[in-house]
């Protein structure tokens, strides 16, 4: 119930820390509250440290049992804990434990008072309050932040001091029998010490051995886990070992007043052993908030430079080509646009267009043309005449029909006029041969009333020539 107690007591002054809010999560600080067991092990002293019968001070040694041990018993403390650095993987903490124990052999005190029966006092219980500061350290590298549960085992070593007080003693550790006043014992001073074994009363100098209030350097080792199941809280499992010496004295006994003894200087230390096994909650605070990041606005990055202007365009140029069969083309070419210039790419070489086509027939420098005569097809009386109308214009080539060449110059109708005699020519077709050659054809280029003839060799301007004699029939 002692254990339960003090736990209790614990566990309510650190519930209100789990109100503080979650600002981050690398943890620095963590408290905890336990509670568990302990096994003591080790004798308080030895038979062999302290041998009545050696010293002929012991009538009756039969049933006496001089080997001292401290009780097991319930275990209750708390912890608090730093943890250095961003990692958190090595750490110092406080370690409070309060353990409650008690004499686990029968003692035999005060012979005499029972019929030389030795008389055992009971239910004198023992506390034992450690305080140790321990080093720690993570074997597993803990995250920076929470994301779900994780189990973090750990090495503690540490140092500090055991404080064995025994509770409710009617002993009192004195200096001096003649300062005591009998008849006001209450107010004497002095330690209390808890008697294990004592020598016959009736004897000159009657001794015991004790059980000293005392504080003991105690050294501690343990292994432990950490089981954070949520940001701010874990669940601790610690087993370790608290180890110091016991504070076991002989003193002499007042015979006129037996709860009064005085140290003799003769001590009788054993390590003792203090095996314990906790579990416990922790809560974790002392959070370092993450830095913040400022937005900084950057100026707008300026608009990328605009593109230089192209130097050069793709061009389409309608092309006269009397080798082809609809005798004109449209030929690719490229056109420079700072100088005007337009090259093509033949056979692999690029070249003016002008040079492309500087051997191609035009009426533009055809002798007749130049000379403003009219155009005649075929000799006479087997020939037809035609004369310009109008200026030039530009004709795509899907409105006109290549009938053949008139001195090497290409000549066009328009596809809706002739006739069907008149289409399978083009190519290699002299005009002047054919007439003279072919009735029909005369016959059929006559209803021909317009004829087309390129001004020049790119761009499909041509000039329009009428019959003459259609001519002379407006004119009538």
């Amino acid at each position: 119930m002692n254990v339960l107690h003090r736990a209790a007591i614990t566990m309510a002054i650190a519930l209100p820390l789990g109100a503080v809010p979650l600002t981050a999560q690398r943890y620095h600080w963590d408290f905890g509250v336990n509670g568990g067991y302990s096994w003591l092990t080790g004798d308080l002293f030895n038979h062999n440290d302290f041998d009545f019968v050696n010293d002929d001070v012991i009538t009756d040694v039969t049933n006496v049992n001089r080997n001292f041990r401290l009780d097991n018993g319930g275990t209750a403390g708390s912890t608090l804990g730093y943890w250095f650095g961003d990692n958190t993987r090595f750490g110092v903490r406080g370690n409070f434990a309060w353990t409650g124990s008690g004499i686990d052999s029968r003692r035999f005190i005060f012979q005499t008072l029972n019929v030389g029966t030795p008389f055992d006092f009971i239910n004198r219980n023992i506390n034992l309050w450690s305080l140790t500061g321990d080093l720690m350290f993570h074997i597993t590298q803990p995250r920076r932040k929470w994301d779900g549960f994780e189990w973090l085992p750990y090495v503690a070593l540490g140092a500090g001091a055991t404080w064995v007080d025994p509770e409710n003693s009617d002993f009192r550790l004195i200096d001096d029998f003649t300062l005591v006043d009998p008849l006001n014992i209450n107010n004497v001073s002095g330690r209390n010490v808890l008697p294990l074994t004592c020598t016959d009363l009736t004897i000159v100098a009657p001794s015991c051995l004790v059980l000293r209030n005392n504080t003991r350097f105690t050294g501690l080792g343990a292994l432990g886990m950490d089981l954070r199941f949520s940001p701010h809280w874990s669940v601790k499992l610690e087993g370790g070992d608290r180890i110091y010496r016991s504070s076991v004295e002989r003193v002499f006994i007042d015979p006129d007043f037996p709860f009064f003894v005085v140290d003799t200087g003769d001590r009788f230390h054993r390590t003792v052993n203090q095996i314990y096994a906790v579990a416990g909650v922790s809560y974790l605070f002392g959070l370092i908030p993450p830095p913040v990041q400022h937005a900084v606005a950057r100026p707008a990055p300026p608009p990328p430079p605009p593109p230089p202007p192209p130097t050069t365009e793709e061009i389409t140029v309608c092309v006269v080509d009397p080798t082809n069969a609809s005798g004109l083309v449209m030929m690719t070419a490229t056109r420079n646009l700072s100088t005007g210039d337009t090259t093509v790419t033949r056979n692999g070489s690029t070249m003016p267009i002008s040079a492309a086509v500087a051997n191609v027939p035009t009426a533009g420098n055809a002798p007749w043309y130049i000379r403003g005569a009219p155009l005649e097809i075929g000799m006479a009386p087997k020939s037809l005449q035609y004369t310009a109308v109008g200026g030039s214009r530009m004709i795509t080539i899907d409105q006109l029909a290549f009938l053949g060449t008139i001195g090497g110059v290409p000549v066009f109708a328009d596809r809706t006029t002739i006739s069907p005699v008149l289409t399978n020519l083009g190519p290699n077709t002299d005009l002047n041969a054919l007439v003279m050659q072919s009735p029909g054809a005369l016959t059929a280029l006559g209803t021909v009333p317009v004829i087309y003839v390129p001004l020049q060799p790119t761009g499909c301007v041509f000039q329009a020539m009428q019959k003459m004699q259609e001519v002379r029939k407006n004119k009538e």
